[in-house]
């Protein structure tokens, strides 16, 4: 077993989750991610909202991981957006592959 990163966001839109993904695949701070439908529920100015949103997990190293979320906090459309973050053990394989997808 290997650690890897997990970075987990969500969003409005799936067509914005995929463009957001692209950057940070281009940008080598991910390695691949899951783009899921789903729905968020939360309080949020007096009332709780029950939103249609996009769920995204994505994989990555520990040492591209800050700058990942950075990149995210800039990017994204939310005022107070939701993007989490843990190390995950991996087979090794995998997190081979996931360090050399984003090795820069």
């Amino acid at each position: 077993m290997q650690d890897i990163a997990c970075l987990y966001w969500t969003i409005n839109s799936e067509e914005r989750a995929r463009a957001l993904v692209a950057e940070l695949i281009e940008n080598k701070l991910i390695a691949c991610a899951n783009v899921l439908p789903g729905v968020s529920m939360y309080p949020w100015q007096g009332s709780v909202h029950k939103e249609q949103e996009v769920f995204v997990l994505c994989k990555t190293t520990a040492d591209r991981l800050t700058e990942a979320m950075i990149y995210l906090e800039n990017a994204h459309d939310y005022d107070v957006p939701c993007i989490t973050s843990w190390i995950a053990g991996a087979g090794a394989a995998y997190a081979g592959w996931v360090t050399s997808v984003t090795n820069i």
